[in-house]
């Protein structure tokens, strides 16, 4: 697909500013999947366990891209489809032309192409692309950090809990003495 984005641009069909959202949707949602299937991997017991969690995982936020395109107008807002990468995707292909009707009209255009009849502007649309950024990358970066700080535990290796004395010399300011080191104020 980042072939045929960047086939796009060169021949002008694209706008920059849309491969730029485009590149940076598919980084935070690769990272995502990414650190979250491997904590899921960890986790499971079995090969099975892992791909049925991380497939049901997959399918949701694919379809997910669905719900604005079935609610009535009233309660509906392309900010339902921010988890879902091929509705955000789609609001992010946006050509010279698609930026130059969202400067012109108050509803964004696209929108009502494909039947989201809301009468939301192009801010909503760029909101919920940002949104599409900014909560993967955010979510994980959370489950690779996770992941790392309690790996031990995960996969049933023996690990040690901090002792609060260890707690208690972390947040102090004074120099920790061990073996024979010592500091020099």
């Amino acid at each position: 697909m980042l072939v045929l984005w960047t086939i796009g641009l060169i021949a002008g069909a694209i706008h920059p500013l849309g491969y730029l959202a485009l590149v940076l949707e598919l980084a935070a949602w690769t990272w995502f999947l990414l650190a979250r299937g491997t904590l899921d991997s960890v986790r499971a017991k079995d090969l099975a366990t892992a791909a049925g969690i991380s497939t049901r995982l997959g399918m949701f936020l694919t379809f997910s891209g669905a719900v604005p395109l079935f609610l009535p107008g009233r309660l509906n807002s392309v900010l339902l489809g921010v988890g879902s990468l091929p509705f955000v995707s789609f609001s992010s292909l946006v050509s010279y032309r698609d930026v130059r009707g969202a400067l012109h009209f108050s509803a964004y255009p696209p929108l009502q192409w494909i039947g989201i009849a809301t009468g939301e502007g192009a801010l909503r649309v760029v909101a919920t692309c940002v949104i599409a950024i900014i909560a993967p990358a955010l979510g994980g970066l959370y489950y690779w950090r996770y992941a790392n700080a309690h790996f031990d535990r995960l996969i049933d290796r023996p690990w040690r809990q901090v002792v609060e004395d260890e707690k208690v010399r972390e947040l102090s300011d004074e120099p920790v003495h061990s073996k024979g080191q010592f500091s020099v104020p």
